[in-house]
């Protein structure tokens, strides 16, 4: 949220565009540790029911760039409380305007001119940053096709048993649930695994050193959100 204020603040440079530091590194942190796939915010459909005893009734199914299609597969899929696939196709983000998605011409516009901006950042990075994104953001949920396949009904009991956990008096490097049903439900290509990092490791030294930036945006561009040098302990 600091992120999105600072960046749309009155009077920025830049008119609201950032690149998404957040974004960057909340992607590459579960591609490093797949674990952190299941300890990611979603709730299975199958897992409804535990939140309904709680008491809530109302439940947001995101993104708000979801094709229409795919949104109709997840409103269907809670709707039954019940899914057979990739967990990601129907709880994971999906931001990529693309033809294939059935996506209008005029969105395809709308998004590149956001981000177009001559004299400021190097055309270049931006090519690196959009193909960074539909790297991660990938539409083919597929097995044995995915580049990241979570085995959803592999999950079936998971929240059940996170609940007899002591997850406030534990570390999860001592406790290892999450760890295990990991293993029991991820499988990862792990070429793309290896070809994704680099390309985020690449794109962080670029934000850290402002190398995304022409000369004469340097300076601006050292106070943009997510470009600010790390500070020293």
């Amino acid at each position: 949220m600091n992120l999105m204020t600072a960046s749309s603040r009155t009077g920025d440079g830049n008119k609201g565009f950032c690149l998404d530091y957040c974004f960057l590194h909340c992607s590459a942190k579960k591609l490093r540790e797949p674990l952190n796939y299941i300890r990611s915010t979603w709730i299975r459909p199958e897992d409804l029911v535990h939140y309904q005893r709680l008491g809530y009734s109302n439940f947001k199914l995101v993104e708000r760039s979801c094709p229409t299609a795919l949104l109709l597969k997840r409103v269907a899929a809670y709707t039954a409380q019940s899914f057979n696939g990739n967990l990601l196709e129907i709880a994971g983000p999906v931001a990529q305007i693309g033809r294939e998605q059935g996506a209008l011409p005029g969105q395809r516009i709308r998004m590149g001119m956001l981000m177009f901006r001559p004299f400021k950042i190097k055309i270049s990075s931006l090519l690196k940053t959009k193909r960074y994104a539909q790297t991660v953001l990938f539409g083919d949920f597929r097995k044995g096709s995915a580049p990241v396949y979570i085995e959803n009904r592999a999950l079936d009991g998971f929240l059940a048993g996170l609940m007899d956990q002591a997850c406030s008096s534990l570390s999860c490097s001592e406790c290892g649930y999450c760890n295990a049903w990991a293993g029991k439900a991820i499988t990862m290509d792990e070429s793309y695994r290896t070809r994704t990092l680099l390309l985020a490791d690449e794109l962080d030294r670029g934000l850290l050193s402002g190398d995304h930036w022409f000369a004469s945006s340097s300076k601006f561009a050292q106070h943009k959100p997510g470009v600010m040098a790390p500070k020293s302990e």
